[in-house]
């Protein structure tokens, strides 16, 4: 007995013929060096990619979060990294000389 609202898909049930037999001369064969291995050895499978600017997250009240969204919210900006540079940027502009040179300074790579 079927589900209501399920739809069965249609099975093909026609016959498979098999595939012909494949013949290989000695000639044809490859055959593997031992560089070959030690490449594939070396090579190392390919993990998740961890972007070094992702993953972090910052902690902060309820009310200090609400008044965060409503900053994005007027300046209509969708991601919080975006408004966190703006602060930054804002920020900096108000330090003195000195304290210009030591932030540049301490986030220079």
């Amino acid at each position: 007995m079927s589900k209501k609202g399920l739809i069965r898909p249609s099975v093909n049930t026609d016959p498979i013929e098999p595939a012909a037999p494949v013949t290989l001369d000695k000639a044809e064969i490859a055959t593997v060096s031992n560089e070959e291995i030690s490449e594939t050895e070396s090579k190392k499978p390919r993990t998740s990619k961890k972007f070094k600017n992702q993953g972090s997250q910052i902690k902060m009240s309820d009310g200090l979060k609400e008044e965060f969204n409503a900053l994005k919210t007027i300046r209509k900006i969708k991601f919080d990294y975006d408004m966190l540079g703006i602060l930054i940027d804002y920020y900096v502009k108000d330090l003195s000389p000195s304290e210009k040179r030591k932030f540049k300074t301490l986030t220079e790579d």
